[in-house]
């Protein structure tokens, strides 16, 4: 990944959605489902992400992620491992995303490798979801982004974002990852084992700002492997017994995430409940319903009594609310507007109104509604 200081990156995901849950109305502590990793290998294709004096990136990442899916296959044989790429194929920003929410992932690693103009610049560093720390940050940013502009229908994919426009990253910059803290944890256990297993130079856990494939629902970071411009560094990563380090300190992190996060996927004792009308009816086919509201705290307003289909969960993030619900994305658009048109949905909402797809009661995944 082509960087200057610091670094911008471009393909961890997050959003101010909930993690992906599932489970039966009414019920708290749901059953575990399979623990499952997205591997994703930065760049590819026609995308070569950085490049040193004697190496690629997409090569790199590719080859260390491949050695991750062999060494947690061996080692956490009931952990599902999903790679985003198997070969050197370009895999669009928005596709990466959609693989690991079809997949329920309860993680996302991305892996990269840097560059620097100032070849003193070495080290490894993890990044999660954060804001730009400074305007030179925010033209890496412009710069890193602009690989969207390659793919077709970009502006209906990434909601029109101009990844050339300044106010676009400012709307960007006030989203927050519900997933944050789990993030950040992760990132901090990576960290540590790829200083502990290869001996980089511990850059440590960083947040910056980047294009939001906001679709994405799990914790995630970016792994910023070390500097091919860098010579040591270089050497360092082109060297198989070191890939192999850095493979065996990422799953490392895995497993101790997985100590620490138990029930990852099911986000601690959730809990799902309806009121007014009943949804059971519901619960064997895909429907749709739209999320318009959260809170930190138990809390429902007298109003919330008038909506129709009342369905909420809760988790560590909060206390999730949704109303109405269709059997098509267009339906419950065109029940979107009705709810507009009847001020059923408030100003206030807008901001954050997200449609959830459901399927068995299970959360599958979140979409935005039509522009308005």
């Amino acid at each position: 990944m082509k960087r200057f200081e610091p670094v911008f990156l471009v393909l961890l995901v997050f959003t101010l959605n909930s993690a992906v849950v599932s489970g039966q109305p009414g019920q708290g502590n749901l059953s575990v489902e399979t623990f499952t990793v997205v591997l994703d290998a930065g760049h590819g294709g026609y995308d070569p992400g950085a490049k040193g004096p004697h190496s690629v990136e997409k090569d790199i990442t590719l080859t260390i992620v491949k050695m991750t899916e062999k060494i947690l296959a061996d080692n956490q044989p009931d952990v599902k491992v999903i790679l985003t790429r198997t070969d050197d194929t370009f895999i669009t920003l928005n596709h990466r995303a959609k693989i690991a929410n079809e997949n329920n992932a309860d993680l996302f690693i991305s892996v990269h490798c840097n560059s620097n103009p100032d070849k003193n610049f070495s080290g490894a560093e993890t990044y999660v979801m954060g804001l730009h720390k400074s305007d030179e940050n925010l033209e890496v940013a412009k710069i890193e982004n602009a690989i969207i502009l390659t793919e077709s229908d970009h502006k209906k994919i990434y909601d029109g974002f101009d990844p050339h426009a300044d106010e676009d990253y400012i709307m960007l910059t006030m989203i927050q990852s519900a997933s944050m803290n789990k993030s950040l944890d992760f990132a901090q256990l990576v960290q540590d084992e790829i200083a502990a297993f290869t001996g980089l130079r511990n850059r440590g856990v960083m947040q910056a700002g980047f294009v939001v494939l906001y679709h994405t629902t799990m914790p995630g970071v970016l792994v910023e492997t070390g500097f091919l411009t860098n010579p040591s560094d270089e050497k360092l990563l082109l060297d198989e017994a070191n890939q192999h380090k850095i493979a065996l300190a990422v799953a490392k992190a895995v497993s101790k995430f997985r100590e620490i996060f138990p029930n990852s996927l099911q986000i601690h004792d959730l809990k799902e409940t309806t009121d007014n009308n009943k949804v059971s009816s519901d619960s064997t086919r895909r429907i749709y319903r739209i999320w318009f509201t959260s809170y930190k705290k138990n809390k429902k307003p007298a109003h919330f009594k008038n909506l129709p289909n009342l369905w909420s969960f809760s988790n560590e993030n909060g206390f999730h609310y949704t109303f109405d619900s269709a059997c098509t994305v267009q339906e419950i658009n065109q029940k979107i507007d009705l709810h507009i048109k009847n001020k059923r949905i408030k100003k206030r909402w807008m901001k954050s109104l997200k449609i959830l797809e459901t399927e068995d009661n299970k959360i599958i995944s979140i979409l935005n509604p039509e522009s308005r």
